[in-house]
């Protein structure tokens, strides 16, 4: 354990909200909502599609959608903790994402 804290010490530390999307793979990024929901971030990335798997959390998606043309992807069925159970959002999010390619 000593060796991952050494290792990766930003793990257990707080971090700060994030300005913009992390790369994943290319053109596939992970963010929070207030990214998500940026305008300006949208269009300068060129982000045409996202996957919203908050369900607390109501996306202005409406204006994106008609401004932008953005598609919206809302996974609601999967809990915000780290016990939920992703098994059943992960099809129709890969077939999403194989769509947006």
């Amino acid at each position: 354990l000593a060796a991952f804290r050494a290792r990766y010490p930003f793990v257990r530390a707080p971090l700060p909200d994030a300005r913009y999307p992390n790369e994943i793979l290319p053109y596939l990024y992970l963010s929070n909502y207030k990214v998500a929901v940026d305008k300006e971030i949208m269009m300068s990335m060129g982000i045409t599609h996202v996957i919203n798997i908050c369900a607390e959390v109501a996306l202005a998606r409406d204006a994106l959608r008609e401004e932008l043309g953005i598609e919206y992807l809302n996974i609601t069925e999967v809990a915000d903790n780290p016990f939920s159970d992703i098994a059943p959002a992960l099809r129709p999010a890969h077939d999403f994402i194989r769509r947006a390619a």
